[in-house]
C-alpha cells in the first residue's frame, strides 16, 4: 500500500497502469479507482485543444516550440497546425517542423525566420469532429544592436545639470559606449574618460551622458553609440539647448499603447520649466474641448515631478479607449505667466462593420438564395469576413459555398435550398471581431398552404406588406433615424407589434456622444447646452421609439454623474421650462440641487416594444 500511495504522490501512473486489488493494505477496506487509458474508450470523444501560452519570442536561426495539448490524447486524433496569413486565410504549415501528431501534438520550427511570425492555431481532429485552440503568436526577432535615445530635445538654463538618457538592447555583451556632438559640422567624440569634471556616463553600465555645469558650448546635436560583437549601433539624434533666461518648454509629447478600442493608453508629456514663478498646471484638451477628469471618468490624469524642480511629467490615461476618443489631443502647461502646448493626434482603431443583404428573404424551396456580406468601416486594418448558421461558425457545406471576391467582399450561394435558416457574417482584426449582421431565410414549399400576414401600416408610419407566416420583416427606420425595425408575422398569420428599440434619430445619437464624453470630463458641451438640446428634440416629437426612450435616458443618467461631483447646479425652475425633458424624467431633487439617476426616477429603463 506505501508503495502504491507513493507511486500515485509522485504522479508515475502510466496509461497502461490498472490498479484492480488492494487486498494486502492491513489497514482494511478502501476506496478503489480503477484507471484505464483513454485508447480503451469505447466512444470517441471531440477532441478539446489548448495552447500552452499566447505568445513566444524566439531569435532568428533558432528553433521554437509552440506547446498544444489535446484531451483526450487518442491514438487515433489527427493533429495539424495552420498559420493566420495577411488575407484573414488560414496556410497549412510549410516551414520545416516536427510534432504536429497524435503523440506529440506541439509544433517545433526548426529553423525560424522573420516569415515564420505570426498566429498559430493547432487543430485535432478524429470521427467526432475537429477541435480547435485558441491563437498564439510567434515573434522572430533578428539580434541586432538597438540604440535609443529617450527624448529628441532638451532644454537647460546656464550652470545646470543635464542627463541625455540612453538605452542600449541587444542579444550580446556591449563593450563600448560613446557619445558624438555635432556643432556646425564638427564631430566630437565625448567617452567616459573625456572630462570627469564635465562628463559622467558613457559606459556600457551607464550609457547615459551626464553634462555638469552646462554652458553654451555644450548646446549641439548629440548621438549614442554602442558597440558589441554584432557590431555598432547609433541612436537618433537629440538636441542639447543652452539658454540664459527662464521659460516654459514641452519637450516631448508620446503615446503608449495600442491605439484600438478596448485598449489602455497612456499620453505623456514632458516639460521643461526653469524657473517656475507661480504654480505649473497642465490642462489637457480633446479637439479643443477640455479635459476635466471626473471620479468615474475614463480619463486619468497624474503629475510627476523630478526633483531638481525643472523636469515635470504630466501623463494621462484612457482606460478602454473609444473610437469617440479620436481627434486631437493637446497638452498645455504653464507657471501662470507664460505656457507651452504640443498636440499629438489619437487615431483610435475599432472593430469591423459589416452590412448583409438581404436581411430578410422568402425562397421556394429548391430556390437558389445568394446572400451578400460587404465590410463597411475597417479602420484601414486588413479585415477578414467570418460566416455563422443558426448561430455557429459556418465555412460552407454541401450545397453551401462561400465565395470571396476579396477581404471585404464575400458571397453566401445556396443552391437547392430546403430549410429555414439564419446567415449571419462579421468583420475580424486583429483587434477582435465586430458586430453580427443576420440575413433570416424563409423557405416555402409550394404543395403546402400558409397563414399570410395582411399589409400594414404601423404607428410610425412603416409600410408592412404582405409576409408568410413565421417569418420576421426587416426594413430600414422611418425618417431621419438610423438602425433598423423588424415585425415577426406569426403562425396564425397576424402581425406581432414592431420593434423598434435600434431606430434612434442622428441628432439624439450625436447628444449621446457629447453626453458621454461630458460624463468622462471631456467638456465638449456643457449641461445646460445638453438639456436645451434634449429638449428642442423630444418637444416638437410626439413618436419617440422605445430606443430614443432609452437614449434619452441615458443622455440624463450621464448628466447626473457630471454634475453630482460638480458644485455647479442646475435649479428646478430650469428644467421645469424644458417640457421635453420633463416628458421623459424629472432627474433633479430639489433637496440635493443635484440630478439623479434616472432609473431611481419614476422612468421605467426596460422598454421592448412601442
Amino acid at each position: 500500500m506505501d508503495a502504491w500511495k507513493k507511486t500515485v504522490k509522485t504522479g508515475a501512473i502510466s496509461e497502461s497502469m490498472n490498479f484492480n486489488s488492494l487486498a494486502d493494505n492491513p489497514s482494511g477496506p478502501v476506496a478503489l479507482w480503477i484507471l484505464r487509458p483513454w485508447s480503451s474508450l469505447s466512444t470517441p470523444v471531440f477532441p478539446i485543444v489548448t495552447v500552452q501560452v499566447s505568445s513566444y519570442v524566439c531569435i532568428e536561426g533558432n528553433a521554437v516550440t509552440l506547446g498544444c495539448t489535446v484531451y483526450p490524447r487518442l491514438p487515433e486524433n489527427i493533429v495539424f497546425w495552420k498559420k493566420l496569413i495577411i488575407d484573414g486565410h488560414l496556410e497549412n504549415i510549410t516551414s520545416p517542423h516536427s510534432g504536429s501528431t497524435a503523440t506529440v501534438p506541439s509544433l517545433t520550427i526548426l529553423n525560424a525566420t522573420i516569415d515564420d511570425m505570426g498566429f498559430y492555431i493547432c487543430f485535432a481532429s478524429n470521427s467526432v469532429g475537429t477541435g480547435q485552440s485558441n491563437m498564439t503568436y510567434l515573434i522572430v526577432s533578428d539580434i541586432t544592436l538597438s540604440v535609443q535615445v529617450e527624448q529628441a530635445s532638451y532644454l537647460v538654463t546656464i550652470g545646470s545639470t543635464v542627463t541625455l538618457v540612453c538605452t542600449v538592447t541587444g542579444f550580446l555583451p556591449v563593450s563600448n559606449v560613446y557619445w558624438q556632438r555635432n556643432i556646425n559640422g564638427l564631430l566630437t567624440q565625448i567617452t567616459s574618460s573625456t572630462n570627469n569634471t564635465k562628463h559622467s556616463g558613457s559606459t556600457p553600465g551607464t550609457p547615459s551622458l551626464t553634462i555638469f555645469n552646462a554652458d553654451q558650448s555644450d548646446a549641439g546635436s548629440y548621438t549614442c553609440l554602442a558597440t558589441n560583437e554584432e557590431g555598432t549601433g547609433h541612436s537618433t539624434t537629440t538636441t542639447l539647448s543652452v539658454t540664459e533666461t527662464a521659460n516654459v518648454t514641452i519637450t516631448e509629447l508620446t503615446s503608449e499603447g495600442k491605439m484600438a478600442t478596448g485598449r489602455n493608453v497612456t499620453v505623456t508629456c514632458k516639460a521643461y520649466i526653469s524657473p517656475p514663478k507661480d504654480s505649473v498646471f497642465v490642462v489637457w484638451m480633446l479637439n479643443d474641448a477640455i479635459i476635466n477628469p471626473t471620479y468615474s471618468s475614463r480619463w486619468i490624469s497624474k503629475i510627476i515631478q523630478s526633483n531638481n524642480f525643472e523636469r515635470w511629467e504630466f501623463r494621462l490615461t484612457v482606460i478602454n479607449i473609444e473610437t469617440s476618443d479620436s481627434g486631437l489631443l493637446t497638452c498645455v502647461v504653464g507657471d501662470g505667466f507664460v505656457f507651452s502646448e504640443e498636440t499629438l493626434v489619437l487615431n483610435v482603431i475599432g472593430k469591423p462593420t459589416v452590412d448583409i443583404s438581404p436581411r430578410t428573404a422568402t425562397a421556394i424551396l429548391g430556390d437558389i438564395v445568394n446572400i451578400n456580406c460587404t465590410v463597411v468601416y475597417s479602420f484601414s486594418v486588413t479585415t477578414s469576413i467570418l460566416w455563422y448558421k443558426n448561430g455557429q461558425t459556418f465555412n460552407g457545406n454541401t450545397g453551401e459555398f462561400i465565395t470571396h471576391a476579396d477581404n471585404a467582399h464575400a458571397t453566401l450561394v445556396i443552391y437547392g435550398i430546403q430549410n429555414a435558416a439564419q446567415y449571419a457574417c462579421s468583420g475580424i482584426n486583429i483587434y477582435g471581431e465586430g458586430d453580427r449582421l443576420t440575413s433570416h431565410i424563409t423557405v416555402m414549399n409550394p404543395d403546402n398552404v400558409y397563414q399570410y400576414c395582411p399589409s400594414d401600416v404601423d404607428q410610425f408610419g412603416s409600410n408592412w406588406e404582405i409576409s408568410i407566416e413565421n417569418a420576421i420583416a426587416i426594413k430600414p427606420c422611418p425618417g431621419n433615424r438610423t438602425g433598423t425595425t423588424s415585425r415577426f408575422c406569426n403562425s396564425y398569420g397576424e402581425w406581432e407589434e414592431p420593434n423598434y428599440s435600434s431606430c434612434i434619430s442622428k441628432d439624439l445619437l450625436n447628444l449621446t456622444l457629447q453626453s458621454e464624453l461630458l460624463k468622462n470630463g471631456v467638456e465638449i458641451k456643457d449641461v445646460n447646452s445638453i438639456l436645451l438640446d434634449l429638449n428642442n428634440i423630444t418637444d416638437i416629437r410626439e413618436d419617440l421609439t422605445s430606443g430614443e426612450l432609452e437614449t434619452s435616458s441615458e443622455i440624463l443618467d450621464n448628466i447626473a454623474y457630471f454634475i453630482e461631483e460638480r458644485t455647479a447646479n442646475l435649479s428646478v425652475d430650469q428644467l421645469e421650462n424644458l417640457k421635453g425633458v420633463t416628458r421623459i424624467a424629472k432627474a433633479v431633487t430639489v433637496y440635493t440641487k443635484a440630478y439623479t439617476k434616472v432609473n431611481s426616477s419614476g422612468f421605467q429603463r426596460t422598454v421592448q416594444k412601442d
